[in-house]
């Protein structure tokens, strides 16, 4: 529905803004004819970040404040037109914009349209901002869509996205968090997308590493949007099926998903070698799993005037899991003064564990002025986790019980205030707080009851510029946290940094600067000081005693983009004060502990370069990538460790079917004490889509197709060795299909509040 007056507050509140800027935007809206059209929507959407709503009068007239140096962004929408879309410069000179009957191509004169960028790369204060092609903008999947930006690597069928370097990013749309995801996302409404690669003080705290910023183009009238999809591998060994829908107009909408998830018969097996004071011990083992995980979530939004909007979100996520382990081997007990004593060894185990996690979140914008907001979330998450074991270990005639039950509840939640503006154009502050508070019960019979709590209370802000062609941004943080674990207390107040500069030498080249420096609590298992092994050679504790760890980091990165290659080779380092590392001790009785420790010092330094090619010949489309990364580690009274991993990545469309190749390898990972070397490649997958019609699609794949998955892990400890060697064959050679369908009514017509909550349970990744 149109609205049919502009509140009279709002334009007291643009006559404000016009006389402290002394600029405006101001216009006229006609019909093909020249009439003026009154009581047509103008949506404003300023410095990609806030929105303004004004309506046209009688004679078709508007105006509002602005900027003079900065470029605005309109739409204009009414009824029996179509929409436009324009770019303007804050200025005294009226804009004439000129609607089209609905169904009609719309000719401009004196306005900017915006044409096809994507071969541009904006540089910001601390990422870059990229434009979809126009073939990845009509596409029907936002994943796909997503492939042909250089720095993402987006994966369609499973609704994934990782930066090239292998983070999971944190997905906002136009700069606020999400949970629903990018699947409701139509391709042809997104307006950029940003790669945000230094994270500003807001979401250090979190251990936030990179963020993607989809911003989308304005749209508001009744929408109407269902999504179907189903993944099965052949033989039957993991499926899943989902239900998206989301119903709404310009004041209010909903937004739902269901998904059920299962995994048959998820077979491994390997052998295992240790050996301790007193002790050799070696088995062949093999494990079964079987797993549902069902969830549920729904999202309300509302916006009851052009500067408020409000959403509530619930979540409901239950995964029952269950286990079998046989092993079989041999026990040789040695002793200098006799001969070795071998015994036959044997164990069984049965487990089921239950994961029960709610979340709910509320958020509240209200929009101030075009260049100031203010936002205001608060999330609450229950999660509980039943672990339930019964077995028993023989050691010749001896026998050892190995049940156990362990249960874990935690009640968390937070509440954070940020406010954004805007001056001049370039210059942004971003300052807040968020205060949470995390209530851990963690119960093992026979041990006592552990108890872990953690308060926290984080004060930030950002600013962010430009000087020439030199962006840069400053951030920094505040961290106060209370901390009791069992009967250990502490309090830690800790500053939070991250600052880049980027130097934009031409439209082709850019060079970076980076630096970031934060700190980590240790998680609650690692204060736990009760033994949650059931094996009676060796225990595995937490340390209540630990410290945080600090960490800075710093780099520097050159890009080159320039007709589809893209070069962003990139050099760093970071030092670790107090770092949480595994550990470990031998007692008496040759029993070999667990632990964690604060290691004094660590260092490690790092070369990477991602690369990729987007190319068109005649019909066949698509993007080539490749990434290297070494890695030298340098861990306290070890000699220095090298670490390398290689990629490559193939996305080709033609007509209508689309080929996708996926291969990783990471030879060799390594703690201070242990090392894991991976035999196969990580990740070997080929895909084949064809697009039956634009709303349904069936894809096959070939995962696995370097073979098998096989790891060896040798772990050193003083007295203690332990040599594993496992094989995954279920994740071996194995084909999948994959049907997805879609419908979408108005699909132009969609709310401006997309997606602005996310939960902060550990754990959960939403997608």
């Amino acid at each position: 529905m149109m609205m049919k007056r502009f509140p009279l507050y709002a334009m007291l509140m643009a006559l404000a803004v016009l006389q402290a800027v002394g600029a405006e935007i101001r216009g006229i809206i006609t019909d093909p004819n020249g009439s003026p059209v009154p009581q047509a929507m103008i949506i404003l959407n300023y410095n990609d970040s806030a929105t303004l709503i004004l309506e046209s009068d009688a004679k078709g007239a508007f105006r509002c404040a602005a900027d003079p140096s900065d470029t605005i962004y309109i739409e204009v929408q009414a009824v029996g037109y179509e929409p436009l879309s324009v770019t303007a410069e804050g200025s005294a000179e009226a804009l004439n914009l000129s609607l089209q009957p609905a169904g009609k191509t719309v000719d401009l004169d004196e306005v900017v349209v915006e044409a096809d960028r994507s071969g541009v790369m904006e540089r910001m204060a601390n990422g870059k901002r990229f434009f979809l092609s126009k073939r990845a903008r009509e596409m029907n999947d936002p994943f796909m869509a997503l492939q042909e930006i250089p720095v993402l690597a987006s994966d369609p069928f499973n609704s994934t996205v990782t930066t090239v370097s292998g983070d999971a990013p944190l997905v906002l749309v136009d700069g606020l968090e999400v949970n629903s995801g990018i699947r409701p996302i139509l391709p042809a409404d997104i307006e950029s997308v940003e790669v945000i690669d230094v994270v500003p003080a807001r979401y250090l705290a979190r251990g936030v590493k990179s963020i993607l910023n989809i911003r989308l183009r304005k749209h508001r009238p009744p929408y109407i949007w269902t999504e179907l999809a189903t993944r099965h591998e052949i033989p039957l060994h993991t499926g899943m099926g989902v239900a998206y829908f989301e119903v709404g107009n310009e004041k209010v909408s909903l937004y739902g998903r269901a998904s059920a998830n299962y995994t048959w018969h998820d077979d491994s097996d390997g052998r295992e070698e240790r050996s301790n004071t007193g002790y050799n011990q070696q088995y062949q083992w093999n494990t079964r799993n079987d797993s549902h995980r069902y969830l549920g979530e729904l999202l309300l939004k509302f916006v009851p005037s052009a500067t408020d909007y409000f959403a509530i979100q619930g979540e409901w996520n239950h995964t029952p899991k269950r286990s079998a382990t046989e092993a079989l081997g041999s026990y040789e007990e040695v002793e200098a003064a006799a001969p070795a004593d071998m015994l036959p060894y044997s164990s069984t185990a049965l487990s089921g564990d239950t994961s029960t996690i709610v979340t709910s979140s509320a958020f509240y914008r209200h929009v101030f002025s075009p260049t100031a907001d203010f936002q205001v979330t608060a999330n609450y998450n229950f999660n509980r986790n039943l672990l339930a074991t019964s077995g028993a270990e023989f050691f010749g005639d001896t026998e050892v019980a190995t049940s156990s039950d362990f249960h874990s509840t935690r009640h968390s939640g937070n509440v954070n205030l940020n406010f954004n503006k805007v001056f001049g154009g370039i210059y942004a502050l971003q300052a807040g707080s968020t205060t949470s508070l995390v209530n851990d019960r963690i119960s093992r019979s026979p041990f006592p009851l552990f108890r872990h709590r953690n308060y926290n209370e984080y004060l930030y802000a950002s600013f962010s510029g430009q000087v020439a062609n030199l962006y840069y941004m400053v951030s920094a943080g505040l961290d106060a946290t209370w901390l009791t674990a069992g009967d250990v207390s502490g309090s830690y107040f800790f500053p939070r940094t991250s600052a880049s500069a980027t130097w934009a030498i031409d439209a082709v080249n850019s060079l970076q600067l980076q630096y970031s420096s934060s700190t980590t609590s240790p998680a609650p298992l690692m204060l736990n000081p009760y033994n949650t092994s059931t094996n009676p050679l060796v225990e595995v504790r937490g340390n209540p005693d630990l410290r945080p760890q600090d960490e800075y980091g710093t780099a520097i990165a050159y890009t080159f983009y320039r007709n589809g290659l893209y070069l962003q080779p990139t050099f760093g380092g970071s030092f670790v004060e107090n770092m949480l590392v595994p550990a470990g001790y031998t007692d008496s009785r040759g029993v070999y502990t667990s632990t964690y420790l604060n290691m004094g010092h660590f260092r490690q330094m790092y070369l990477s370069l991602p690369a990729s090619y987007s190319f068109q010949f005649n019909e066949v489309a698509g993007q080539a990538g490749a990434s290297l990364q070494w890695l030298r580690l340098f861990y306290q009274g070890c000699s220095p460790k090298d670490q390398f991993s290689a990629g490559v990545s193939l996305n080709l469309y033609y007509r209508k079917f689309y080929f996708g190749l996926n291969l990783s390898y990471a030879p060799r990972q390594y703690s201070d004490i242990a090392m894991i070397r991976n035999l196969k490649p990580v990740e070997a997958q080929m895909q084949l889509n064809y697009n039956i019609t634009p709303n349904l699609y069936v894809a096959v794949a070939l995962q696995g197709f370097a073979g098998t998955p096989q790891t060896t892990t040798l772990t050193t400890d003083g007295t203690f060795r332990s040599y594993t060697y496992s094989r995954t064959p279920e994740k071996g050679l194995r084909p999948w299909i994959l049907i997805r369908w879609n419908m979408r009514r108005h699909r132009h017509r969609k709310i401006n509040l997309d997606r602005v909550l996310q939960s902060t349970e550990e754990g959960i990744r939403l997608k």
